[in-house]
């Protein structure tokens, strides 16, 4: 079933598409591809006395399944940052967690380890996710958290919460998440919404891809702040 709103590329010379809900799909492998979700970020700023909604992750995590679902995914590959701190199991976001595992059982989950992940620690055994270093071969792509060249593949990662400064009129611009495309690297958008943007740093080879609510769009240089 298509998803409305996605921008088909070629990568690579494999085929995949930038869907609006922040993530890549490679339809060869039956793989969806998402990057930086920082799961249990809400319960975190709860613990130290920020009032934050407790449906955050339970949305993402909704916005996910619906992916999955659509695309008939068999498997799941997080570009690190998969959790935003050590997860406690009263968390609300650990026990959405668990809930959509148990919807997702045959769903394949790869993670590769970023920054967070390194303090946070891998989620429970019982939950099935393999988790790995960065710089994990899938040719023709490599997966890291960290941006940067890899001389085996296409780096896919994420790390920067990339986004750019769509100018709108005179005075008046707006930050949005983007995919970053570089010839080397493709970086993808944080896909928990409850994180910033960084400015994409584009060179003169590379693209952006804007992403809203319901579409992604391809933005000429002039648009950008």
């Amino acid at each position: 079933m298509p998803i409305p709103g996605t921008i088909p590329l070629e990568l690579a010379d494999e085929r995949v598409l930038l869907c609006p809900q922040r993530a890549l799909w490679w339809g060869a492998r039956r793989t969806l591809v998402i990057a930086d979700p920082h799961l249990g970020k809400d319960d975190t700023f709860r613990r130290s006395g920020v009032p934050v909604p407790a449906s955050v992750a339970r949305a993402d995590l909704a916005r996910l399944s619906s992916l999955i679902g659509t695309l008939a995914a068999r498997r799941l590959v997080v570009l690190g940052d998969f959790y935003h701190a050590r997860p406690a199991a009263e968390d609300h976001g650990e026990r959405a967690l668990r809930v959509w595992r148990a919807a997702h059982p045959s769903l394949d989950v790869l993670i590769i380890r970023g920054n967070h992940d390194v303090h946070a620690g891998p989620p429970a055994a019982e939950l099935g996710m393999q988790t790995v270093d960065e710089g994990e071969l899938d040719p023709p792509f490599v997966f890291r958290h960290h941006p940067g060249a890899d001389e085996r593949g296409l780096v896919l990662a994420g790390h920067l919460h990339p986004g750019v400064t769509v100018l709108l009129g005179r005075r008046e611009g707006r930050r949005v998440p983007c995919f970053h495309i570089e010839p080397a690297c493709v970086v993808l958008p944080a896909f928990g919404r409850f994180t910033g943007t960084s400015r994409a740093e584009v060179s003169p080879a590379g693209s952006v891809y804007a992403v809203s609510d319901d579409a992604v769009t391809p933005l000429p240089r002039a648009v950008l702040a």
